[in-house]
């Protein structure tokens, strides 16, 4: 297999995740793609799909910026510039990297920042702070990273002779008590053998999980708006603000109010919070199922398993389902309800599974595109976004390249034990 096409497949993992409070994590990911809004009114769509194009309007002027060799993962953009994760195989090993782009010189290429050292948790998504400046705000809504008893899926990584590594720990708040994640020890990985020959041997490996179900950041990617980029959890619509000065977490929002005690009866309910945009004007623009499904999941997941799921699709099978919209202001951080927004906003799906499947976009003029009418590669056609990966393949229903469908998202390589040398 070439090796882009490797890294590529390494991408398209993750259908349920690892227990949580000992109870497996049955929901999926709820996958969506970014709107970025650029100085001087520029517009940027950033695809989830990995090894998809970014299309951007700036000055007037549409360009399309192709991926680098290997890349077309975790896009950002800051002042002017595009930054991209990209994959290389050195043997058997993924070296990965993180390389930018000068979005106003159209001559300009792509250039590596520096090489990623991943034994402590793989960034799928690093965004340059402000203070100091040689630092970034890593995220893995995944595995997460971790550094001795602490744990979490954001971090700070530092900048320092060409090579990145893990340099803090940020903690993310429960929106009840103490933190929202922990560290948990995962299966063992061979530690290169001290003398030739000799077998290597197990050396601990930690990830992070949340520590209570329904926590877990479910909504990926995260949406970038003002000073700040948004983790969220679907399930229960609690919001996680990083700050992209100093990389912390400044502002937990649990939006529908929900109790410590409801968390572990929602498991009926694969997604509450359904989409986040930023828009024009610099608010953060959400979707959530209409809050009445919320008592019924918490009615319904008191049953076991399968049967739980079963209810609540036969439950609202026959009805037409509502959208709830809040609009959230990132300085105040007033949560308004219904807002008055000056384009038309989808009011209701066709099933309660439809909703599921539901996101939205914003063009360049702020008007709402979702896919209650159609897939989303035909939202994509019509707003002239159907770019196709550069390095394709076969993707099956449920692909992040078939966001229309809930399914598996990005997977992280496998760290080593001994990050290779830079060359």
């Amino acid at each position: 297999m070439k090796p882009i096409l490797h890294v590529v497949a390494l991408l398209l993992a993750l259908c349920c995740l690892r227990p949580l409070n000992g109870q497996a994590w049955r929901g999926r990911p709820k996958i969506t793609d970014r709107i970025v809004w650029l100085e001087g009114g520029g517009w940027a769509h950033l695809p989830f799909s990995p090894g998809s194009q970014v299309t951007l309007v700036l000055n007037g002027q549409k360009e399309v910026i192709p991926t680098p060799l290997g890349g077309g993962n975790g896009w950002s953009i800051s002042n002017g510039t595009i930054f991209t994760l990209s994959f290389a195989m050195d043997g058997h090993q993924e070296r990965l990297w993180l390389n930018r782009r000068n979005l106003t010189d159209r001559g300009s290429d792509w250039e590596r920042v520096a090489e990623i050292d991943g034994i402590r948790g793989i960034p799928l998504f690093l965004i340059p702070l402000k203070k100091p400046d040689d630092c970034y705000l890593a995220l893995n809504w995944t595995e997460g990273f971790f550094d001795k008893e602490q744990a979490s899926f954001a971090a700070i990584f530092r900048l320092k002779e060409g090579r990145m590594a893990l340099d803090s720990i940020v903690d993310m708040p429960s929106p009840f008590s103490g933190l929202a994640t922990r560290r948990v020890a995962t299966p063992g990985v061979e530690a290169p053998a001290p003398v030739a020959g000799e077998p290597g041997a197990p050396s601990p490996r930690f990830s992070c999980e949340a520590t209570m179900p329904g926590l877990h950041p479910s909504l990926w990617a995260p949406a970038s708006v003002g000073d700040y980029v948004v983790l969220a959890s679907s399930k229960s619509a609690v919001l996680w603000a990083f700050s992209v000065v100093d990389g912390q977490c400044k502002r937990v929002l649990n939006l529908h109010d929900l109790k410590a005690e409801d968390l572990p009866h929602l498991g009926a309910l694969d997604h509450f919070l359904l989409a986040m945009q930023p828009t024009k004007k610099g608010t953060l623009l959400v979707a959530t199922r209409s809050p009445e499904v919320i008592p019924a999941a918490k009615e319904i997941g008191r049953l076991a398993g399968k049967a739980a799921s079963r209810e609540m699709l036969a439950r609202w099978a026959a009805s037409p389902m509502e959208l709830r919209w809040l609009e959230i202001d990132p300085v105040t951080w007033k949560v308004e309800q219904e807002p008055s927004y000056p384009w038309p906003l989808p009011q209701a799906g066709e099933t309660f599974e439809q909703l599921s499947r539901f996101q939205f976009i914003l063009d360049q003029d702020g008007r709402v595109k979702g896919n209650l009418k159609g897939p989303w590669n035909q939202v994509l056609v019509g707003a002239g976004l159907d770019h196709q990966p550069q390095s394709k393949v076969d993707e099956g229903p449920g692909s992040p390249g078939r966001p229309e469908s809930d399914g598996p998202s990005l997977a992280a390589p496998k760290p080593s034990p001994t990050p290779s040398k830079p060359r």
